[in-house]
């Protein structure tokens, strides 16, 4: 056996709660300094209120961030949330996606979109899934594409980074298209 295919045996899935809290803003805040392209904001911009913004996700039924952990360690992130506007409640967008450098290639992300997707569909009423992917994150939207996205849509410079404009691509899955066996 080799050591992706341990390592993805040993890693459990599951919803964070308010007693994850701390690693989760670790495993964050690491994202932030290592891909800062993977998210819309910054470290600074998150770290006031991150606590109070995390217990009140971790509450909601609708909304949810699972977690990939080795062990008790925390390796990975990926989060769902239903917009809440009556006219748009029938799409959910995934969000807040990270792998921990020491466990990228394990398969863990695709483990996380699966259960993700699994769990987002299963949500009464939700027939849309979306989410943005930076143009040079070609390993991302590979992900992504083999579990049934499709690009909606190009945002041209759609992210600045130190100055540096990212294109962004809008990709989607409808709840017809989604196949669990992927």
């Amino acid at each position: 056996m080799n050591l992706t295919s341990k390592a993805v045996e040993n890693i459990e899935i599951r919803q964070l709660d308010k007693s994850d809290f701390e690693a989760f803003a670790e495993l964050r805040f690491m994202g932030f300094r290592t891909d800062p392209t993977s998210f819309w904001n910054t470290e600074e911009e998150a770290a006031p209120g991150l606590k109070e913004k995390y217990e009140a996700r971790v509450a909601r039924g609708k909304n949810f961030t699972l977690g990939a952990f080795s062990g008790n360690k925390l390796v990975g992130i990926m989060a769902l949330t239903r917009y809440e506007l009556n006219k748009l409640a029938h799409k959910g967008d995934i969000h807040g996606v990270y792998v921990h450098p020491d466990f990228r290639g394990m398969k863990i992300a695709d483990t996380l979109l699966k259960e993700t997707l699994k769990r987002g569909f299963a949500t009464e009423g939700i027939i849309l899934i979306g989410l943005s992917v930076t143009a040079i994150n070609s390993a991302a939207r590979a992900l992504y594409e083999k579990h049934g996205f499709v690009v909606c849509g190009l945002e041209k410079q759609g992210m600045q980074v130190d100055g540096v404009l990212y294109d962004q691509y809008w990709m989607q899955l409808f709840k017809e298209q989604y196949d669990e066996s992927l």
